[in-house]
């Protein structure tokens, strides 16, 4: 019995249930979904935070071109690049194709440096405001100096992640100078904890799944004077800035010379893990351009975390061992439980829909991006390119009288241009290995 129910009475109240259980790929359409809704809105989370947030990361820009030897007029951003020869390769569907190359974040090489590194960059600002040494806005650099980075080394930051989240955590606050630790799961890359450990950051590592690295975080934190828990299940800092994207494709597209309107939509397929990063990103793409976008999440076929949550409208009530799935994937960024209350809420009615995607697939989507683009993409990253394909065989296009030639289809890649490049070769030749 789960939660009064059993098995059978939830694949008869749901009917994707039974797919899911049986580890088809689904393609589920949100019956809550109102485009033209107003965004929900929390108490840290709305237009004024999100614009603080994109202000924030800006803010702090020159002190990352400096910490990291970037070029002069680097940013925390990432290109919007056409994929055409891989769109070609997947049947020459209707629309434009585009990649969002978040891979290619500066220092972090993935989506989790708009949200990480925007709370420690938060958590900066409030630690040195209480100690009276806030600098002006046109003098960052005193986050630098000697000074200030002693103040750091007597707080702590701590993280749970399956890999990315925590690279950004741990890298960032290593660099200001916080003491770092970051609560890792069994299914994070070797690579990614050896990368965490060279600036100094403590790894520890659990035998269970995401939950379990988070849970027990949490609590160490807790027990922990002066330590600051980064909460990836929970943090509206996370989601405000993944958030702030929104204006960035707003920009870029417009420089491409694409309009985005009730006839030309704009499709965007996000891989997802916990919510977080996808939810906040749909938000800020939501406030750029209302129901004239519409926004899928993909998730493995053995990690539905959100899918479930929102499907049965249980949110983080339910994870997905209830159900009997393993939450193992070669998607390690994506191998999450149990799903993120904040996101499910945010994006309850605002959410267009979401698939699941086999690992098999994953590995072909993988290879297909850097044989016809020459992109590195991890597995997870590769999660949102068949959303194209599954939203136009769905019925949702033509329900909506759009026509699909007159789409932009915008796939998210969240991480892969750190990997190793042995490790990276491998992946493509033995990705089960």
């Amino acid at each position: 019995m789960l939660f009064g129910k059993r098995i059978e009475d939830w694949k008869a109240e749901y009917p994707a249930v039974a797919d899911i259980l049986n580890r088809e790929e689904v393609m589920w359409l949100n019956p809550r979904y109102d485009g033209t809704a107003p965004l929900h809105e929390h108490d840290d989370v709305h237009r004024q935070t999100v614009a603080q947030a994109k202000a924030r990361l800006e803010r702090f820009e020159p002190l990352l071109r400096s910490f990291f030897q970037l070029e002069t007029n680097e940013k925390i951003e990432s290109p919007v690049t056409y994929i055409a020869d891989l769109q070609s390769a997947e049947g020459e569907l209707p629309g434009t194709w585009l990649l969002k190359r978040d891979d290619l974040l500066p220092t972090a090489g993935s989506i989790k440096a708009r949200g990480g590194f925007h709370e420690v960059f938060r958590l900066a600002e409030q630690v040195s405001a209480n100690h009276g040494m806030l600098p002006g806005f046109e003098a960052y650099e005193a986050f630098q100096t000697q000074e200030m980075r002693e103040l750091f080394q007597t707080y702590r930051v701590h993280v749970g992640s399956t890999g990315n989240l925590g690279l950004s955590i741990g890298l960032m606050s290593a660099v200001l100078g916080f003491q770092a630790t970051v609560h890792m799961s069994s299914d994070a890359k070797t690579w990614k904890k050896e990368m965490l450990q060279s600036y100094g950051v403590t790894v520890k590592e659990y035998t269970g799944d995401y939950s379990k690295a988070v849970t027990s975080g949490r609590e160490l934190c807790r027990q922990t004077p002066g330590c600051y828990f980064v909460d990836d299940e929970a943090s509206p800092h996370l989601f405000n800035g993944y958030a702030a994207a929104g204006t960035e494709v707003k920009a870029q597209l417009r420089h491409l010379n694409i309009r985005v309107s009730k006839d030309t939509p704009l499709f965007v397929y996000l891989p997802c893990g916990v919510g977080g990063g996808p939810a906040g990103v749909a938000y800020g793409l939501k406030q750029m351009y209302g129901p004239n976008v519409h926004c899928f999440f993909s998730e493995p076929v053995e990690s539905p975390a959100v899918l479930l949550g929102l499907l049965t409208g249980a949110h983080e009530k339910l994870a997905v061992q209830h159900f009997g799935l393993t939450n193992e994937t070669i998607a390690d960024g994506l191998a999450v439980g149990r799903p993120s209350r904040l996101a499910c809420q945010m994006m309850d009615t605002s959410l267009s829909g979401a698939f699941t995607v086999k690992d098999e697939e994953l590995a072909r989507l993988q290879k297909a991006a850097y044989d016809t683009e020459g992109i590195k993409l991890e597995p997870s990253a590769a999660a949102g390119l068949p959303g194209a394909a599954k939203v136009l065989a769905s019925g949702y296009v033509e329900s909506r009288g759009i026509d699909p030639n007159r789409i932009t289809h915008l796939s998210w890649s969240t991480g892969g241009s750190l990997v190793p490049s042995d490790i990276f070769a491998q992946s493509l030749s033995n990705p089960f290995s």
